[in-house]
């Protein structure tokens, strides 16, 4: 099976649980996790995170952001570091490869 086809298939469970968490449509859900670190890291085969679980690729896009606090910004602009779905972002560490031995 082709990388590709892992990714889109684990991607059917992925997206349904950003949307549930940031009460977000399914466009949103896709934009903020290919706009994500772990969204980018996914995408990269090298990284091998494609062959994780959802669950797992999940945790750490969740991980990765964070609700923006009450309140938000002056004049519906995006919170300092944060981007215009309202979610802050935060820097993690790069993923390790997976030991190809």
């Amino acid at each position: 099976m082709s990388h590709g086809t892992i990714r889109a298939a684990t991607l059917k469970t992925i997206i349904p649980l950003i949307m549930e968490r940031f009460n977000c449509g399914e466009n949103a859900a896709l934009k903020m996790f290919y706009e994500s670190h772990t969204g980018t890291c996914y995408a990269d085969d090298s990284t091998g995170l494609y062959g994780q679980s959802a669950a797992y690729v999940f945790s750490l896009f969740s991980d990765e952001i964070s609700v923006k606090p009450a309140g938000g910004s002056a004049a519906g602009a995006p919170p300092a570091g944060g981007n215009a779905y309202g979610v802050r972002l935060r820097s993690l560490p790069a993923p390790q490869l997976l030991n190809e031995s």
